[in-house]
């Protein structure tokens, strides 16, 4: 079938260099055509600069300069997308093989809506699945939610894992950019 929609993810990055290339390779890694992606590193002083200048060739943007903070990175990231649906995956975050194609799927699909969440498995500075007491590796679950559940549960999803169209970012004034983490 004809991917309809453009994915692009913003990777805000501030001094984050043990994780950085991980992030980056994951993103670019993906088996996603139409895939856009912009990292917005805060003018890191530890070689972060230097890993991003290494993957710049592949990157749709970048940039290295101080900013007022992650909301602040990722706001301006997302202005600069040209992408029909917007995610950010932190520097310290990383995409397992084929979660971006199984994104786009789901938003040709399903037109109707605006925003999705998936499944996030939680892991160490080293990448090791972090375990539960009885020896389960502690992942997330995305499932289907109500804007009521949702102001109810309160934030109760995994950000790496969410993903909305670009319209419905914008339509309802993004997010606080004054904030320094959200």
């Amino acid at each position: 079938a004809k991917r309809l929609v453009k994915v692009s993810v913003v990777t805000p990055s501030f001094n984050q260099a043990p994780f950085l290339e991980a992030t980056i390779r994951s993103v670019l890694g993906q088996d996603l055509p139409d895939l856009e992606y912009i990292v917005m590193d805060g003018g890191s002083s530890d070689g972060s600069r230097e890993i991003i200048e290494g993957h710049g060739a592949r990157l749709s943007y970048w940039e290295s300069a101080a900013d007022a903070g992650q909301a602040d990175a990722v706001y301006r990231g997302f202005e600069r997308a040209t992408g029909d649906v917007l995610g950010w995956v932190n520097s310290d975050d990383v995409l397992l093989p084929g979660a971006l194609s199984r994104v786009a799927r789901f938003f040709d699909e399903n037109p109707e809506e605006d925003w999705v969440v998936g499944g996030c498995l939680m892991v160490d500075a080293k990448g090791v699945p972090l375990r539960t007491r009885l020896g389960s590796p502690v992942f997330y679950k995305g499932y289907n939610v109500s804007f009521p559940q949702l102001l109810y549960w309160g934030p109760g999803f995994a950000q790496p894992a969410s993903f909305w169209r670009r319209r419905a970012f914008f339509e309802c004034g993004g997010f606080d950019r004054s904030l320094q983490f959200c």
